[in-house]
């Protein structure tokens, strides 16, 4: 019997580039390691032979692989359309992204793995995360799910075209700012109306196309876009946002509840109206923060959001006090630890500061640049130096 094929659908980059790096890493630290009790032969577009960036081949292997394991991390434009055709099939996909890295609206609403391969320890988490959701598929025997059957000859000639517009990061059209027409935004998928409204920086339009959005992608994608719009200081759709969460918490669905409060703190914290927010966000999220059958983690991300208005309005003492909650609810997420640096260095308890950075160094083995200054200068403050931490080198 013949094995069953897995395709990976990953930004590959140039040979030897930190891209390719990450997909080889990838492929071969998480993928191969999650499937091989399963029996699949893996493969990826850098290992069939071709001519160019987009061929037969390719879409061959995204219609009629028994899986495909997609990586959405950097958002490259060549993943999203594989990503889009593979889901046409209705075949067993599983969506992954990098810990760290935000969703966009196109996907949001559909189950994706965030992973983390910094160490070992996260490295083995995820592999963990992501034969779990194999297994599933697995138990179901959902292999056999049909393609789409559109015509590869078809395919080949639109990919053409695509194919063009990538090279040129032109996937959507570039439009200037103004109003689009109404017969251009019909015409259009919602998720493509929505987001090429957004990228001209027509609010409007993008507003106008909210009723389809609900109507044919559901409403946890309404609530994304407007999580979108409420990003970019719109009132409209912030309200709209608070009035939907006292019935998202009776029904407890908690990733339309993270979403919403995430656009609602965008709007307060770009606005620069931080302490306006505060009250409004805690009372929101008062009843889910509370309650022992929801996720830690969950509840961590909801009390962060309140913890980010406090520390943003000067509020440290408060935001502390969340923080502490934070990392008693997910001690080993260093996100917090070092959310909780930031707190007691504005209170000037630096030898607490400093403590929590060297906790957030030990648990973050590769820490984004932009982090290590702040932890530089606390670090010097207690006499301490950032060289003789041991993730750092």
């Amino acid at each position: 019997m013949s094995k069953k094929t897995c395709f990976v659908i990953s930004p590959i980059g140039e040979a030897n580039s930190a891209i390719r790096q990450h997909a080889d890493d990838f492929l071969e630290l998480l993928v191969e390691q999650a499937l091989s009790k399963f029996g699949f032969r893996i493969v990826r577009a850098d290992k069939i032979p071709r001519a160019s960036t987009i061929t037969n081949d390719i879409i061959e292997h995204v219609q009629q692989a028994d899986l495909c394991i997609v990586d959405l991390t950097f958002q490259n434009p060549n993943v999203f359309y594989e990503c889009g055709r593979r889901h046409e099939t209705g075949k067993p996909t599983i969506q992954l992204i990098m810990k760290g890295e935000k969703l966009p609206f196109d996907v949001a609403g559909i189950r994706t793995l965030e992973y983390d391969l910094t160490d070992p320890r996260t490295t083995h988490e995820s592999i963990k995360q992501l034969t779990v959701f194999i297994e599933e598929i697995d138990a179901a025997n959902a292999y056999s799910n049909q393609s789409s059957g559109v015509s590869l000859a078809t395919i080949a000639t639109t990919l053409a075209r695509i194919e063009q517009r990538i090279i040129g990061s032109d996937i959507i059209g570039n439009s200037s700012p103004g109003t689009l027409s109404k017969r251009e935004l019909i015409r259009l998928p919602p998720h493509t109306a929505f987001s090429k409204a957004l990228d001209s920086g027509d609010i409007s339009s993008a507003k106008f196309v909210l009723p389809r959005i609900r109507q044919f992608l559901g409403e946890s994608q309404y609530i994304s876009a407007l999580s979108v719009l409420a990003e970019s200081l719109d009132e409209q759709s912030k309200n709209e946002l608070q009035a939907m969460i006292p019935d998202l918490v009776c029904k407890k669905q908690i990733g339309d509840i993270k979403m919403a409060i995430d656009g609602i703190y965008d709007f307060y914290s770009n606005s620069a109206a931080s302490e306006s927010g505060i009250d409004i966000i805690e009372n929101l999220i008062q009843d889910v923060i509370n309650d022992p059958s929801i996720n830690a983690e969950d509840r961590a991300f909801l009390l962060n959001e309140l913890q980010k208005l406090k520390y943003e309005s000067g509020r440290y003492a408060e935001a502390l006090i969340d923080c502490l909650k934070l990392i008693e609810l997910v001690p080993e997420d260093s996100a917090y630890w070092y959310n909780l640096a930031l707190n007691q260095e504005k209170m000037s308890r630096i030898n607490e500061a400093a403590d929590s950075v060297e906790k957030f160094l030990a648990l973050d083995k590769a820490p984004k640049q932009h982090l290590l200054p702040f932890a530089q200068k606390v670090l010097s403050l207690a006499g301490r130096n950032l060289a003789s931490i041991g993730s750092i080198k």
